[in-house]
């Protein structure tokens, strides 16, 4: 057992103030202050570390600042996903459009100005002396086409499906319908006698019109339909030797009389009873062929007057277009005026009949055109190997040849 030496007891007494403050410390009502687990070696003198030592205020503060940090935290979480939202969201691809395209112009406009390109391009032609039918297109002869017709053919109407509806001697006497591509026939209806003219109507019968058809007396109108069936008959007894006849939107005929007095050749306007409604003078042998124009009047090819006369609703002669006189007569050679065409722009293409001969085709310009006011502007020179006389044309420029066409008003209409 060790002794109470001097060193003993010094260590005991240097210990008295260790155990006093720990007493002293039992003895209060706050707890010490705890020492850092960090801090190792600190002396007595040593204070607390501020970061260790933490009051309520501060455990509140810090528990603030710890909520404010969560929410900037969660607000940047928020942010950050919005961001990632807006990142995700597809802005969707903008749209092409195709540039903004003019509408595809109607290859059916008519032309109406006084332009080369309102000349006859493309037509449809009868050559009376070589009993055929003709096409020609100037703009690409490849396509023309020449059909025989043994009877002979007068008259011309397009009555859709790209076909001609042509009126015949053959049969004897009716009607062919011919396809414009072809040149081929494709339909005959024949039987009825001497056949002057034909007229498809819009119910899709035709008028079949002649000197004496069927037994009549005079002019006769037949409305037959596709399989010869006569459905009307009229009868015009004081209408003779006449040439071409047309029935007017107004239901009348045009035709012309002759009785081989110069005086007494006419064209008439006659109802569908047979009264006489207008008598529109030629002096000359036949009236050939008549049309209602738009404005009303009534234009009428004089045959051997060589002339278009154009007649107002008083049956007052307006003008005549024409004839010997004109300065290109000479060139022209004006013989026969016989059937002709009114254009959109108002012109007249008019055939120059030059006679019954096979060898013709040399003679005078066989197809001419006048403006309204009677200005030769232009003609086509005939192709003397392939056409002797020409009496009947149909224009074809600018025209829908899926849809049937009357000259009823004039100017080619849309068959309705």
């Amino acid at each position: 057992m060790a002794s109470n030496s001097p060193r003993t007891l010094f260590k005991s007494l240097s210990a008295l103030p260790i155990a006093l403050a720990l007493l002293s410390a039992l003895s209060c009502s706050q707890p010490p202050a705890m020492v850092s687990s960090n801090r190792t070696g600190a002396s007595k003198d040593a204070k607390p570390d501020m970061k260790d030592q933490v009051s309520d205020e501060d455990q509140k503060s810090s528990d603030g600042d710890e909520t404010d940090d969560k929410d900037k935290e969660e607000d940047k979480t928020d942010d950050k996903e919005t961001d990632k939202e807006k990142e995700t969201e597809k802005v969707p691809d903008p749209i092409l459009m195709d540039p903004a395209k003019e509408p595809e112009k109607s290859k059916f406009v008519p032309c109406v100005d006084q332009t080369d390109k309102c000349h006859p391009h493309v037509f449809v032609m009868a050559d009376e002396p070589l009993h055929k039918i003709l096409l020609v297109n100037l703009d690409d002869p490849s396509k023309d086409w020449d059909l025989d017709v043994p009877g002979g053919a007068r008259d011309l109407q397009l009555i859709g499906d790209n076909k001609v509806l042509v009126g015949t001697l053959d049969g004897p006497g009716g009607y062919h319908e011919v396809d414009l591509t072809t040149g081929k026939i494709l339909k005959s209806v024949t039987g009825f006698g001497g056949v002057q003219a034909v007229q498809r109507l819009a119910n899709g019968n035709t008028l079949v019109m002649g000197s004496g058809l069927d037994g009549g007396r005079g002019m006769v109108v037949l409305e037959v339909d596709g399989n010869k069936k006569i459905l009307s008959k009229k009868e015009f007894p004081n209408v003779r030797d006449g040439r071409m006849v047309r029935q007017t939107k107004a239901g009348t005929f045009l035709m012309g009389t002759s009785t081989g007095q110069t005086d007494a050749d006419v064209m008439l306007e006659m109802s569908s009873d047979n009264k006489e409604l207008h008598r529109y003078p030629v002096n000359s042998w036949p009236a050939h062929f008549a049309l209602r124009a738009p404005n009303g009047d009534t234009v009428v090819a004089t045959g051997h007057g060589k002339t278009i006369r154009i007649f107002d609703k008083d049956s007052k002669m307006k003008k005549e277009i024409g004839g010997p006189s004109t300065p290109d007569a000479a060139a022209v050679n004006p013989n026969y005026s016989g059937h002709f065409f009114i254009l959109p722009n108002g012109n007249y293409i008019l055939t120059n009949w030059q006679g019954h001969e096979k060898n013709l085709g040399a003679k005078g310009r066989q197809i001419v055109e006048y403006n309204a006011e009677g200005k030769l502007v232009w003609w086509w020179k005939q192709d003397a190997k392939r056409i002797s006389a020409v009496h009947s044309i149909l224009v074809l420029d600018n025209l829908d040849l899926s849809k049937p066409y009357s000259d009823a008003n004039g100017v080619l209409e849309i068959l309705k």
